[in-house]
């Protein structure tokens, strides 16, 4: 029986995935010199160091363990500041703010129980920097066909996660992800490919293919989509 409780943290990361792989579109889409004065190699650089940026905040916050220390902290600051306000004036406002801080630790450690995965507490958030660093070797090696390796992240990663865990019984060989997701999300990846870059359906297929070798058997698939899939292309259209 599937847990809801494991489809909502899904649901949610993939959530968060894909308003993250938005932010890698733009240059893609539309003129980003005329907006941010930017050049795509420059806006995919900054992607970059913005996240590594984020990834050493994160291993300082796992090796501090500041997650939480900043719950415990402010909990303990405003009771003890509302406290000794109370003593005169606000006993009420007082036990209404220590009810909110109690419900605000609640919410903020729900959160990073759905944000942070097991491996990311020991190792911090590698993904992010795999994603942005690969999108931006992809666009400086095939420029515009990194497009194909941002839309799989967009699509098929996250459509294959949600699916799987709803719908997955049965495991690819050797492998830890499930029939049921990859076929799904291989065949919107595919429709998706056809209809909005109008490549053929043949071709789009085989990319769709890549993108399931690729979650089955390849270490992490941010670095590997951006990358292989703009190859498969060069490739097969070459």
């Amino acid at each position: 029986m599937i847990s809801s409780i494991n489809v909502k943290k899904v649901i949610f990361r993939k959530l968060i995935h894909v308003l993250l792989t938005l932010i890698l579109l733009p240059p893609l889409i539309t003129d980003i010199q005329v907006y941010l004065h930017l050049t795509p190699t420059q806006y995919y650089a900054l992607c970059s160091i913005g996240a590594l940026t984020i990834y050493i905040l994160s291993l300082k916050i796992r090796t501090l363990g500041l997650i939480n220390q900043i719950s415990l902290n402010m909990s303990s600051f405003i009771k003890r500041y509302f406290s000794s306000i109370s003593t005169q004036y606000l006993t009420q406002f007082t036990i209404i703010m220590q009810n909110f801080v109690h419900r605000v630790e609640n919410v903020f450690k729900e959160l990073m129980e759905y944000i942070v995965r097991d491996y990311e507490i020991k190792y911090g958030y590698l993904g992010l920097v795999a994603g942005a660093v690969s999108v931006f070797c992809s666009y400086v090696l095939f420029n515009k066909l990194a497009i194909l390796g941002i839309l799989a992240l967009l699509i098929y990663d996250s459509l294959s996660a949600i699916f799987g865990t709803l719908i997955g019984r049965h495991r690819i060989p050797f492998s830890t992800v499930s029939i049921e997701g990859c076929l799904i999300a291989g065949t919107i990846y595919a429709i998706a490919l056809h209809f909005i870059l109008n490549i053929t359906l043949p071709i789009a297929i085989i990319l769709a293919l890549v993108a399931i070798v690729i979650e089955a058997y390849l270490i992490e698939d941010n670095l590997m989509y951006p990358l292989l899939i703009p190859l498969a292309y060069k490739l097969l259209t070459s």
